[in-house]
């Protein structure tokens, strides 16, 4: 089951490299126009019986038994914006002023919010950041859903020690738009592509306290290396060729801790299954949750 399947490439890998003994892939996919996208791709780019098994679903199954992954899905999901001013903390949210969308801060009331905030937020005058209940809630329902498998999530973010670091005072919320950073919320609405960084602490609280067995944490880069990314990328061919040299500046995009390698990690859950999970065999840092 791949959730946010975007355009359908790692579906197409998986379905291109995953054994015949594959029943069905799920994508769990709310757009009608992404959902098509990723049907042709998929259909030009495997063949006609791994196609076959790739069955597009709206709404969540009653009940998984199999494998979740989520490629940068967890950072999409709303978050609520936070600040701690007068010992104590207020809401960012949304009003409307001479036609026009602003930022308003009012009193946050929620008293589980609250608690969660007391627990991550250092208290530093006018320090703002970032709750993620959607998030938790979310690793929640499939963790009550889940019978037997596992879930994978790869995303970019960080433990909340650093995450809710008192240096990192104005959080991680931003927005991008044609590979430009945007820090105005309301610019080009709709367009504007709003993220923030995911805490994985919260992520693993919400699965183990959901009787999920927390098989790993770590970053991306040990996970593939962990997976024989290099070994992958030693079958492409001679070094000085042109193929050689494009996979090896993509696998260093991917593994670099200034690109991809560190900002990236990778977290992972079982329940009632005992395979071997080679991706988590080295470089673990759940010591850090």
């Amino acid at each position: 089951y791949e959730f946010g399947a975007g355009t359908g490439h790692l579906a197409t890998t998986l379905l291109q490299n995953l054994s015949d003994g594959l029943n069905h892939y799920y994508i769990i996919e709310l757009s009608a126009e992404l959902a098509e996208r990723q049907r042709q791709h998929i259909l030009e780019h495997t063949s006609p019986e791994a196609a076959a098994k790739v069955i597009h679903l709206t709404t969540l199954p009653e009940h998984f038994d199999g494998i979740i992954i989520g490629n940068e899905v967890l950072d999409a999901m709303p978050v609520e914006r936070l600040i701690y001013q007068d010992e104590g903390f207020q809401q960012i949210g949304v009003s409307l002023e001479n036609d026009e969308l602003i930022e308003a801060i009012r009193p946050l009331a929620q008293a589980e919010l609250i608690q969660t905030a007391a627990l991550y937020f250092p208290p530093l005058p006018s320090y703002t950041s970032e709750l993620h209940p959607a998030q938790y809630a979310f690793i929640q329902t499939l963790a009550a859903k889940l019978q037997r498998g596992g879930m994978i999530f790869i995303d970019y973010g960080f433990d909340a020690a650093q995450y809710y670091h008192p240096q990192r005072k104005e959080g991680t919320f931003i927005g991008h738009y044609r590979h430009h950073t945007i820090h105005d919320p309301f610019f080009n609405i709709g367009l504007t592509d709003l993220t923030a960084h995911v805490n994985f602490t919260d992520i693993a609280r919400a699965g183990t306290e959901s009787g999920l067995d927390l098989i790993g944490y770590l970053p991306q880069s040990y996970f593939l290396l962990n997976l024989g990314i290099t070994d992958l990328l030693a079958q492409i061919g001679s070094p000085d060729s042109i193929e050689y040299i494009q996979a090896a500046a993509a696998v260093q995009k991917l593994i670099h801790q200034h690109e991809m390698g560190e900002l990236f990690k990778v977290t992972a859950f079982g329940k009632d299954i005992d395979i071997d999970w080679t991706g988590f065999s080295h470089g673990d840092i759940c010591h850090k949750l």
